[in-house]
């Protein structure tokens, strides 16, 4: 294996424009050129989307496809007429336009280079992702390779299986690693045949190559240092976002309570919107009333800074009156005082099993496990506790 040292090769943002609720990130707006122009791009992407398999047969109509490109009707119906002219489709009344020919021939990477998709722009990626990706780049810069970054909640939503497409015939990459994927997105991979790995966990029925924590066993390991300390009501909070790790972990969580020997041991399972407001809502709500939990993991270590300094604000010790525990670590912890407790990998070694896994697809030799889980290490800091006497 390659000494992964940090890399001084740029990143390549790749900007995208397309369906409804996709986001260019690009610090200038789009101006659109003369609409002749306009058209002419309209009518490369229908066509690309022909060869990517998005249409087979017939068209959606003018309507769909304008507010797919965001473009007037007009632009989308000169487009349509120059493919016409090519022979390419042919208006029917009543019925729209129907493929002439089947310009489907499977998927083929045309350039060379690996597209990462993120739920967000790069910059605003947990610090941790950064650097695994910054191993990554460096690691396909030796193969010749690039890294192409393409980002937007519009691939993640119930609309990936739309964006998607658009995407995917626009950028052929020789393969696409997709961060913290929702079960719409990870099903079309699965179902389009694009080569896909996951950053993050798979959900059941989804067969993708992937790469995670072991959640289940790691917040089943955390609840276990929780009732070893006593606590008999302890909770996990985890967004709403739906990500499988998370869905594992809570099965963990509550498999250690449900196999205790403690008696009177309970879970519970709180899931909040991925946003501070959203978290701290939850963290009034649950601890404001007179059955409130005594120990909390939380999955992500930013929210557990909102669920941390809402306790506070709220007059709570910790961990004198709440034990909490972080599922992930990340840099930013390291600032906190009384330290978390929390659960450490290394970006390095994250990168190092993702590579491998790639290198398999790359060069079609995968075999064996695809499903890559990794153990951390327990950071045992200072907010971990017993429980109060007295509640």
């Amino acid at each position: 294996m390659a000494d992964y040292t940090r890399s001084e090769v740029e990143v390549h943002v790749t900007q995208t424009w397309g369906p409804p609720g996709s986001e260019s990130h690009s610090s200038g707006s789009w101006k659109s050129p003369r609409r002749s122009l306009v058209s002419t791009q309209v009518a490369t992407t229908i066509l690309e989307g022909m060869d990517s398999g998005l249409w087979i047969d017939q068209l959606p109509g003018e309507r769909e496809l304008a507010q797919s490109f965001r473009v007037g009707r007009n632009t989308v119906r000169r487009a349509l007429k120059q493919l016409e002219a090519q022979g390419v489709v042919k208006a029917k009344q009543g019925i729209g336009y129907r493929l002439l020919r089947s310009r489907r021939a499977g998927y083929r990477a045309t350039s060379r280079s690996v597209g990462l998709i993120l739920p967000v722009p790069f910059a605003l990626v947990r610090p941790s992702s950064a650097i695994w990706a910054d191993h990554l780049r460096a690691a396909l810069f030796d193969w010749g390779l690039g890294l192409d970054i393409h980002s937007g909640p519009s691939f993640f939503g119930n609309r990936a299986e739309k964006s998607l497409p658009v995407l995917v015939s626009r950028h052929r990459h020789q393969c696409w690693i997709v961060l913290a994927s929702s079960l719409p997105t990870q099903k079309w991979f699965a179902e389009s045949g694009v080569p896909c790995l996951l950053a993050g966990s798979s959900h059941r029925g989804i067969d993708l190559p992937s790469v995670d924590l072991d959640r289940r066993g790691l917040c089943r390991h955390a609840a276990g240092l929780l009732l070893a300390r006593g606590h008999e009501h302890i909770a996990f909070f985890h967004s709403t976002t739906g990500m499988a790790g998370d869905i594992e972990g809570a099965e963990g969580f509550l498999e250690a309570v449900g196999s205790s020997s403690h008696k009177g041991a309970r879970a519970q399972i709180v899931t909040h919107e991925p946003d501070a407001a959203g978290i701290e809502s939850k963290v009034r709500r649950l601890f404001t009333s007179n059955d409130s939990p005594t120990g909390v993991l939380v999955s992500n270590p930013l929210h557990f800074l909102t669920v941390f300094s809402t306790l506070l604000q709220m007059g709570k010790r910790v961990p004198a009156d709440v034990s909490l525990i972080s599922q992930d670590y990340e840099s930013v912890l390291d600032f906190l005082t009384p330290e978390p407790t929390c659960y450490e990998l290394a970006p390095q070694v994250f990168a190092r099993s993702l590579i491998t896994l790639l290198e398999g697809m790359l060069n079609q030799t995968l075999s064996g496990r695809r499903q890559v889980r990794l153990i951390p290490d327990l950071r045992a800091g200072a907010t971990l506790g017993h429980p109060p006497v007295n509640r």
